[in-house]
């Protein structure tokens, strides 16, 4: 047993290694050094986002948003941040325009953009300890995500959001009060814009640090599209399944399913061609004729549900099913379209009962 976990974990960090992974780069919880009752709770303003959606336009967007600002944060050290995820990198941005300071930073690629996002505000928080700011400030973040996990910081137990937290009571503690406020991306706000071009800067930077902490829910990620990519890579290397593949050509592709267990069985044994058709049970050496005994030619899948006169009538009712949901009446159809699968298997149902 315990030979067996020392080689799955051997094997785990063989895999994150070659992934440019280091162990000791995953990031613990951060335990808050002020209890939970005792912690002042972050003050989070989403409420822009109840009266702005897709369908409001720039202009309107912006002056609701200088209402906003106006109204409730005009006296506060303004600080904008953003968070920026690419093919080839991450970055964030911490934007102050009252004292003209732009910060853009790369970040390891397989960060999530949720935590990138949370990673810019944890950096903002970390300026105003710094530049020892005495006055009210208000960070504002186009991510509803990352704002949400903070305000319900109870809910989510991750070391990003509790980094946050805990700077967040230092500050208050120094009489620094901060308000995390939501403000729209991507419609002409220029402290929003100039934030989200640093981010981007910053995602193009080829410069990683390499001892940034990575959560550890997105290691988890990072690891399972790792597997399931070095899995896609074999699965279309080979060449056997290759009926099954002309289906399902990728891994990262879904054939649909129908709603029970035995359906769901014979679909997948009709895709792969393993079934009780004359073909497969020649091949694997049960019988000695591959033959149809109705037709005289192979019993393949194929055969089976396109052209055997013995189940003409079964295949004239599935016909006529197909025909009524308007999709073609050919094998790729048949084992594929979520359409027609549960009539692919009544048929199956009314003919052989099960392969």
């Amino acid at each position: 047993m315990y030979a067996l976990i020392n080689e799955r974990f051997s094997t785990f960090r063989t895999f994150t290694h070659v992934n440019a992974l280091s162990c000791e780069n995953i990031a613990g919880n951060v335990i808050l050094s002020t209890p939970p009752w005792a912690t002042s709770l972050p003050n989070v303003d989403s409420s822009l986002s109840l009266s702005i959606s897709k369908e409001t336009s720039p202009k309107t967007v912006i002056v609701l948003f200088k209402d906003h600002i106006s109204a409730n944060y005009e006296e506060r050290t303004e600080i904008y941040t953003d968070g920026s995820k690419t093919e080839t990198g991450c970055g964030y941005s911490v934007y102050v325009p009252a004292q003209n300071i732009s910060i853009a930073c790369p970040l390891p690629r397989i960060l999530s953009i949720f935590s990138v996002e949370l990673i810019a505000i944890k950096h903002a928080l970390l300026w105003v300890r710094q530049s020892q700011v005495t006055t009210k400030v208000a960070i504002f973040s186009d991510s509803l995500s990352a704002l949400d996990a903070i305000k319900h910081s109870g809910l989510y137990h991750t070391a990003l959001v509790n980094e946050i937290i805990e700077l967040n009571h230092q500050l208050r503690t120094a009489e620094i009060t901060i308000s995390f406020v939501w403000v729209p991306g991507h419609s002409g706000i220029r402290g929003n814009e100039s934030a989200d071009q640093l981010a981007r800067a910053g995602a193009a930077n080829t410069h990683i640090r390499r001892n940034h902490a990575i959560p550890l829910a997105d290691v988890r990620s990072y690891l399972l599209k790792s597997c399931k990519d070095e899995w896609d890579r074999i699965y279309q290397s080979t060449d056997t399944g290759r009926a099954y593949k002309d289906l399902r050509p990728s891994v990262h592709d879904r054939l649909s399913e129908v709603d029970t267990r035995l359906g769901n069985s014979i679909l997948l044994r009709l895709r792969t061609t393993h079934c009780r058709l004359n073909h497969h049970l020649n091949k694997i050496g049960c019988i000695d004729s591959q033959l149809c005994e109705a037709c005289g030619i192979e019993e393949t899948v194929e055969h089976y549900l396109m052209n055997c006169r013995k189940y003409r009538y079964q295949r004239e009712r599935l016909r006529r099913h197909a025909e009524s949901k308007n999709v073609n009446f050919d094998m790729r159809t048949l084992l594929t379209d979520p359409q027609v699968l549960r009539y692919v298997v009544e048929y199956v149902r009314s003919t052989r009962g099960i392969l």
